[in-house]
């Protein structure tokens, strides 16, 4: 899955809050999904401190930034063609 970081202030969601809903999935990571139909749609993390991460996918418009990291490349699935790091 493909995120783009935020400054935490910069995100607003327009529509919609009322059915996102916060899980812990593990200590200090945060993730937000849709309560009706299970999207991802946020990740915040004590790792990454004051960001937050909306996936890709959860653009209407193109954005204006390329990918500049990997984060998880360590934990990849063993299909995934070589050179696709970052």
């Amino acid at each position: 899955m493909t995120w783009v970081g935020f400054a935490s202030p910069q995100v607003t969601v327009t529509q919609g809050e009322e059915d996102l809903v916060a899980h812990e999935s593990s200590p200090g990571t945060r993730r937000k999904f849709c309560r009706l139909c299970g999207t991802k749609l946020f990740f915040e993390s004590t790792r990454w401190p004051q960001e937050t991460h909306v996936t890709l996918a959860a653009f209407d418009e193109p954005v204006d930034r390329m990918p500049l990291v990997n984060a998880f490349f360590d934990e990849h699935v063993s299909w995934l063609p070589k050179g696709f790091e970052i």
